[in-house]
């Protein structure tokens, strides 16, 4: 995949194969045409789109994911893609007896993720110019493993409190508020990208780190994803503050975190989509050598004075 586009459709249209390229035809609209190869994910907001089955087999075939949509435009579900392969199922064999076996080596692993994530929050404050972002720096030092102090909670409490404008309260579900809204869509979004690369290497995303909840069957891409969420809040603050509802415009600039940079802890700057792979290889190399391989990470750019 070249490209590795988000398309979106949020009204009626008929979605196929046209000798081989992707077609989709709207009324009024001429119809557009591209590569299947450079999907990366087709998010369907309008119960009116029919998508053909053979569309959807050559979309899973090329590893693309799709997201459907309720009547709030918000992402309820996603198709993707199942690799029927030797590799899939030696790789989710040896996720599972692995994490079985080493639950300390588990609980490190969580930890690290823990104090990427702080670092790259508190990254989100210093390029803004906000406060409270060596405080975030001292925390991300002080995750133990398995994080048993929640340190992460004291953090995301302070977080938001300097991120966003006074009277902001972060809500996962339902939110009614139009910062909330934007938000849930965008980490709707890249939960779906971090499944996509899980799938992709034949590891089980229901099978979290951290995350372990009984009917999620994303927990591990939720585990992946939280070094990864301060990029979308700075879509978020930095293009949509303005009241209004989740329109096209803002899921447009929502589904353009793919096109985003990421620096890792290799210290190379990637592509999102690069990055995402590089990180998800890293937790294979992990599960191969336990105690020995530790997780690619996002990395923040560097301490500035308060």
């Amino acid at each position: 995949m070249s490209e590795h586009r988000i398309l979106h459709v949020e009204s009626p249209a008929s979605i196929g194969l046209d000798t081989g390229r992707l077609c989709i035809r709207a009324e009024g609209r001429p119809p557009w045409f591209g590569s299947v190869e450079n999907v990366a994910a087709l998010s369907l907001a309008d119960p009116a789109i029919r998508v053909s089955s053979q569309a959807l087999s050559a979309l899973a075939e090329r590893g693309a994911v799709v997201l459907l949509a309720d009547d709030r435009h918000l992402p309820v579900a996603l198709v993707q893609p199942v690799r029927a392969s030797s590799l899939v199922a030696g790789r989710i064999r040896l996720q599972a007896e692995r994490m079985a076996a080493h639950p300390a080596h588990v609980d490190e692993l969580w930890a690290d993720i823990v104090s990427a994530k702080l670092a790259m929050q508190a990254d989100a404050l210093k390029r803004r110019g906000l406060n409270g972002h060596l405080r975030l720096s001292r925390l991300a030092g002080r995750v133990t493993p398995g994080d048993a102090s929640n340190v992460e909670a004291q953090a995301a409490r302070h977080y938001w409190k300097c991120f966003f404008p006074s009277g902001f309260r972060r809500a996962k579900r339902d939110a009614a508020d139009h910062l909330n809204a934007k938000l849930n869509y965008g980490y709707a979004v890249l939960r779906a990208l971090v499944a996509r690369h899980l799938a992709l290497a034949g590891l089980e995303p229901s099978l979290g780190l951290h995350h372990r909840g009984a009917t999620n069957p994303f927990n591990l891409a939720d585990d992946l994803m939280e070094p990864l969420r301060p990029i979308v809040d700075g879509i978020v603050r930095d293009e949509l503050m303005e009241e209004g509802p989740l329109d096209r415009e803002a899921k447009r600039a929502l589904l353009g975190v793919m096109e985003r940079s990421v620096r890792l802890d290799d210290g190379r700057e990637y592509r999102l989509h690069a990055a995402l792979e590089s990180i998800v290889q890293s937790l294979v190399r992990a599960m191969e050598r336990p105690g020995r391989a530790r997780l690619v990470l996002p990395e923040a750019c560097g301490d500035a004075a308060e």
